[in-house]
């Protein structure tokens, strides 16, 4: 479990660099700016990809984490023998509802990428521009979440 822990979180940081440049290629669209159209198609392919494959990572580590790091540790309290950190089991919760929320954002805006095309995208730009900082802010919190639990408390 612990190598698809790592190839998880490569995959995550992987997927939060193609976002950042996403992101960066097309803020220049808000104020009439060219941005870089080739470099935003080709991210809004990978990024899609890349949160539909950590997505389905995520899946397979957790009955795992749920039974090894949640209930056997997190939610346990100090007491007990436990963490006594049943607030960081909750704010990875909250982080499981920003992934089911940003991942449809993230496939809906590579589908709209190629559908719209490198002009289109930027007739568009405030949608284009918002889909894309959105799933950049999701994708941060989402890792910087991901990594203390990690640092706290791995799977085996």
């Amino acid at each position: 479990m612990r190598a698809v822990l790592l190839v998880h979180g490569l995959v995550a940081l992987a997927l939060l660099g193609a976002s950042i440049h996403h992101t960066a290629a097309c803020l220049p669209w808000l104020w009439g700016a060219p941005g870089r159209p080739k470099l935003a198609s080709i991210h809004a392919v990978v990024v899609p990809t890349l949160a539909l494959v950590a997505f389905v990572l995520g899946l397979w580590l957790y009955p795992t984490y749920k039974t090894e790091v949640r209930f056997a540790a997190l939610e346990v309290p100090r007491s007990a023998g436990g963490l006594g950190m049943a607030w960081l089991a909750r704010l990875f919760d909250l982080k499981e509802h920003l992934v089911a929320l940003l991942l449809p954002a993230a496939v809906g805006g590579g589908v709209l990428s190629q559908v719209l095309g490198a002009t289109g995208m930027r007739e568009r730009r405030g949608l284009v521009v918002g889909l894309s900082a959105f799933v950049t802010t999701s994708i941060a919190v989402a890792v910087g979440v991901g990594l203390y639990v990690v640092m706290v408390r791995a799977v085996s």
